[in-house]
């Protein structure tokens, strides 16, 4: 198995840093200005002739959490392997681990045991098949919601790229949350289909026998959650405006479930402010 997709930021490491161990991967290769994610500043493709191999953002509203790096295909491994040689304490956001097969009946086969799985771990799935001939560009079956921390998908990757059909690929997406990020920082790309049952078993069917599981919890965001970050990120200019104002955390605290509690009153009729003594 190898990383397809890998995905991470390295806190306290300049950018420039990253950049130049980056570019000790292809001495042919150079560095070049692009637009930058959303809540980044800068950012920057590392571009060997007409193909990129890493993006690098940093900067912003993220700079906190260092800059933030990615590299797909067959620049995901490498940039795994200079990540964990020279930061090891990154932290990773998305990976996806791939193993490749190539087969006549390797899509149906592989669907069969997915689908067992699946059926005796209760684990949501969905096939996506294009009956058209002139449009077929092979069969996806999914295991896993597109919002859980641990999913799968096995296509038909030859049809996908017009080159044969009997290439078919088997791949873990992981996107792990708060400190299970460090953890999946230091998992091969066989140990992380140990991170759920339902996928360790399917690592079991395609003849990883001596996987372990691993014990460690990947957290997925509850409704609640995902709505509160939501609030936090939408509203943050207003909370600290309301901060500025209001003097304290407590006083704003105060104000906001006071108005919650009296949502006739206009705000001006009732503004709590901290007391101080003379």
């Amino acid at each position: 198995m190898r990383f397809d997709w890998y995905q991470a930021s390295i806190p306290e490491v300049p950018p420039e840093v990253v950049m130049e161990a980056l570019s000790a991967s292809d001495y042919y290769g150079g560095w070049e200005q692009t637009r930058p994610l959303k809540n980044y500043d800068s950012a920057a493709a590392f571009v060997v002739g007409s193909e990129t191999l890493f993006k690098i953002n940093f900067g912003g509203q993220n700079a906190e959490h260092g800059a933030n790096v990615v590299g797909s295909g067959g620049s995901a491994q490498v940039l795994a392997d200079v990540l964990r040689t020279r930061f090891p304490a990154h932290r990773v956001s998305r990976l996806d681990s791939c193993e490749d097969y190539h087969h006549a009946d390797a899509y149906d086969y592989l669907r069969k045991a997915a689908l067992r799985i699946a059926a005796e771990q209760r684990v949501n799935c969905r096939e996506i098949v294009k009956p058209l001939a002139h449009s077929d560009d092979g069969r996806t079956l999914y295991l896993g919601s597109q919002t859980s921390a641990v999913s799968m998908r096995i296509y038909e990757k030859g049809k996908q790229l017009g080159c044969g059909t009997e290439w078919v690929r088997a791949e873990l997406q992981v996107r792990p949350q708060k400190d299970v990020k460090a953890i999946v920082a230091m998992l091969d790309s066989t140990e992380v289909w140990g991170l759920s049952k339902w996928s360790h078993a399917m690592a079991l069917q395609l003849g990883k026998k001596g996987l372990q599981r691993v014990e460690a919890q990947v957290y997925e965001q509850s409704d609640h959650d995902r709505a509160y970050r939501f609030m936090i990120k939408q509203y943050r200019k207003v909370l600290e405006q309301m901060l500025a104002s209001h003097g304290s955390p407590e006083a704003v605290g105060a104000q906001i479930f006071y108005d919650l509690a009296h949502p006739e009153e206009q705000p001006e009729k009732a503004v709590l402010r901290p007391f101080k003594e003379v």
